[in-house]
């Protein structure tokens, strides 16, 4: 990336962990974590909807590196390097569905709740991803993270049929 590209990522990535109470990376040896981030602004800005699957985070209060107080209230963050993610997501107005994997749960991002902050409200499932969506999560997927992907996936898109598995049905069906 340029250095105009590097910047635009680190104003986002920036403001995002403000949002959520976390300091930036920016210490030696973190360049790796700052690169993963920069990764996911541009996933986030070129896409029109994100959706992530992973956990929330647990309500607590946290205090940055200027000394600022934050508390995390329930509903309202995403645990780790997805949530950063998901806030860089909401701070430029994408839709945001989240799928909680510890609660098998879908969630949407509502920003007229919680006073004007925003929380994220249970769903019964998420709409169709949109033709430039992303898909972002946790690193520690089970199986109930998984199936909400592969469910996702199948009801939205129906498998494509490749030349060879029309070679190979078509081979079977004569024989």
């Amino acid at each position: 990336l340029s250095p105009k590209e590097l910047e635009e990522a680190d104003s986002h990535i920036r403001e995002a962990n403000l949002k959520i109470g976390k300091n930036e990376p920016t210490k030696k040896g973190e360049e790796y974590i700052r690169n993963l981030q920069r990764r996911n602004w541009y996933q986030v800005k070129w896409a029109d909807s994100v959706y992530a699957v992973g956990e929330f985070e647990s309500p607590q209060k946290r205090t940055n590196i200027q000394g600022e107080e934050f508390i995390v209230k329930p509903k309202t963050l995403v645990k780790g390097g997805t949530g950063l993610t998901v806030q860089m997501a909401i701070d430029n107005g994408k839709p945001v569905y989240f799928f909680n994997q510890s609660q098998k749960q879908w969630y949407t991002w509502n920003q007229s709740l919680n006073k004007g902050d925003g929380m994220f409200t249970e769903i019964k499932e998420p709409p169709r991803p949109t033709n430039r969506f992303a898909g972002v999560g946790t690193r520690k997927l089970n199986k109930f993270g998984k199936k909400a992907i592969k469910d996702l996936f199948e009801k939205n898109w129906a498998p494509s049929t490749t030349a060879t598995d029309k070679v190979a049905k078509t081979a079977k069906e004569t024989t």
